[in-house]
């Protein structure tokens, strides 16, 4: 996930003037540059999809096959929530609250980890143990990855015949009952929507988190969903599988979405959400942040500042609301925050 600050709080600080930028073309004529840290790339395109259980005590890894579906079902869409290796209480957790009202509303729930680091190959034996896992072999679980992990995810929901996907971190709460009742409202093959944040500045910094620059050197980000939650409607999942193996992988994977996704002129509508509020609305499609343990309280209606909007936490002025920071300073501090190197910063293994 890639957070940006949230222009509809504060407005961001204006960048420096710079020369007119070459328009970046969301498909780079280019090879396709390598993820960073990425382990080689396996091609897998024309060859059957494998089941997802486990062979011989190994992760079986899903295969592409290209599979354009053209009879699904318009009205079907699926959940795809983003995790990391370790984070097995906050899976868990999702499985043990919003997830089973997804079952029972026959709504598929998949959780999506690439490949273990080396050094955390004493995983695998838990992961395995996980039959809703989805595992993809072309990239190494890391920050800066999360773009291919990206297209993986989007390509996979396109290969299994749905209208659209609803992409979610592990750390959100989503209320599928809301959800559904607000994609009944729209044209799901042509929707993008969430928590659209526009006139985001593009990050200069080549030590910030988000940066971005040399790979779209433009002054601002085209309107897009921050990655905590958004639904991609089918007409999106399409370019983004036909044309996976030349997308420009700009390394921020939120904006890098609607800049792949621009030209197709989607419905881009804003979602009901509660994103970093020090009193977390309720009568939303999706809170967030929230740490596992609390993720179980939000769910059965407690009404709780999130952890990330402690006084005594980082950032916490990041959030709306607080009554330690005014909201003026909501832009400022998501900018500061953005210029430092990523750091883990959330409890979803504990």
């Amino acid at each position: 996930t890639t957070p940006t600050t949230p222009t509809t709080l504060a407005t961001p600080t204006t960048p420096a003037p710079v020369a007119p930028a070459t328009p970046v073309a969301a498909v780079a004529p280019a090879a396709p540059a390598t993820p960073v840290s990425a382990s080689p790339v396996t091609s897998h395109e024309n060859t059957p999809v494998v089941s997802l259980a486990t062979q011989n005590d190994q992760p079986t890894y899903y295969q592409f096959n290209q599979r354009t579906c053209y009879d699904y079902d318009h009205s079907k869409f699926m959940i795809a929530v983003v995790s990391a290796p370790s984070h097995f209480v906050a899976r868990s957790t999702i499985r043990d609250t919003w997830a089973k009202d997804a079952k029972a509303m026959g709504i598929d729930v998949k959780f999506f980890v690439g490949v273990t680091p080396p050094d955390k190959k004493d995983l695998e034996a838990q992961l395995l143990a996980e039959p809703d896992m989805v595992r993809f072999d072309d990239f190494v679980e890391n920050y800066h990855n999360l773009t291919s992990k990206a297209i993986d995810v989007l390509t996979y929901a396109r290969e299994q015949c749905v209208a659209g996907v609803f992409k979610a971190d592990d750390d959100t709460l989503v209320n599928v009952h809301k959800l559904s009742e607000f994609l009944s409202n729209y044209d799901m093959s042509t929707l993008y929507a969430g928590y659209i944040v526009r006139n985001a500045p593009v990050m200069k910094n080549p030590q910030g988190r988000w940066y971005a620059y040399d790979q779209y050197p433009h002054d601002q980000w085209p309107p897009f969903a921050n990655g905590p939650g958004y639904f991609l409607g089918r007409e999106g999942l399409n370019y983004i599988a036909d044309n996976r193996a030349n997308l420009n992988r700009i390394r921020t994977d939120d904006p890098a979405v609607a800049v792949w996704t621009e030209h197709l002129k989607l419905n881009v509508v804003d979602m009901p959400c509660s994103f970093f509020e020090y009193t977390p609305k309720s009568d939303v499609v999706f809170q967030n942040p929230l740490e596992a343990y609390e993720m179980t309280r939000r769910y059965h209606g407690e009404v709780f500042p999130p952890h990330a909007c402690e006084h005594e936490i980082q950032y916490s002025c990041r959030c709306s609301g607080n009554p330690y920071t005014p909201d003026s300073q909501i832009g400022p501090c998501w900018d500061e925050m953005g210029n430092t190197p990523y750091v883990e910063s959330t409890l979803r293994a504990h």
